[in-house]
């Protein structure tokens, strides 16, 4: 299977487990948005903004003033009402505020696995692991040498908190949370396969 019928199943899982949801970057400047659709198996953009926010409202990537910062995803909500603007949303992290790591692991079960991870998270990233969000992704299986690759993504729990309650107070949904690198970096591969 290729990677882009890899993708295109995974999308296609997502949209049936996760509502329609809207895409949202919280910097130190502004606040950008993104709605698709998808039609026939390709994507169209719905709607798209900017709303710039007040100096030192995030500063650094990190919120220093949620009800400004909701006031302004309220705003938000309320000029495109009449567009269908969902109530679910995936937001991304700021790169600063999150750490990646790439790691060849023994191929191991689930349970060591997420032990293993918690050990590299210790040894890789410079924050008391018990303040930390961890994910991981398996992106390869190395059956000839019993290997499998992992990106270790963490990020602080009190950063990721604070925007998670940033959206509720504006009275949406986070679905998805995830470093900012990855909506950038799944949209090079589409572009890529795309021609």
């Amino acid at each position: 299977m290729t990677f882009l019928n890899k993708l295109k199943n995974y999308t296609e899982l997502y949209t049936e487990v996760i509502p329609r949801a809207f895409g949202l970057d919280i910097s130190d400047s502004s606040l950008k948005f993104m709605q698709l659709s998808s039609k026939g198996g390709s994507f169209s953009i719905d709607l798209y903004g900017e709303k710039f926010l007040e100096r030192g409202v995030v500063e650094r990537g990190i919120i220093k003033d949620k009800k400004k910062v909701s006031e302004v995803i309220k705003e938000v909500i309320l000029e495109y009402k009449d567009a269908h603007l969902s109530k679910y949303v995936i937001m991304s992290l700021p790169d600063e505020n999150t750490f990646l790591k790439t790691l060849k692991l023994p191929h191991a079960g689930l349970k060591e696995l997420e032990s293993t991870i918690v050990v590299e998270a210790e040894r890789n990233v410079p924050v008391d692991v018990n303040n930390l969000y961890l994910d991981y992704y398996i992106f390869e299986e190395d059956a000839k040498d019993h290997t499998i690759g992992v990106l270790l993504a963490a990020a602080q729990s009190m950063i990721v908190d604070s925007f998670i309650d940033t959206v509720i107070d504006a009275g949406l949904s986070p679905v998805v949370v995830e470093p900012e690198m990855f909506p950038s970096r799944n949209t090079l591969i589409w572009s890529k396969q795309a021609f």
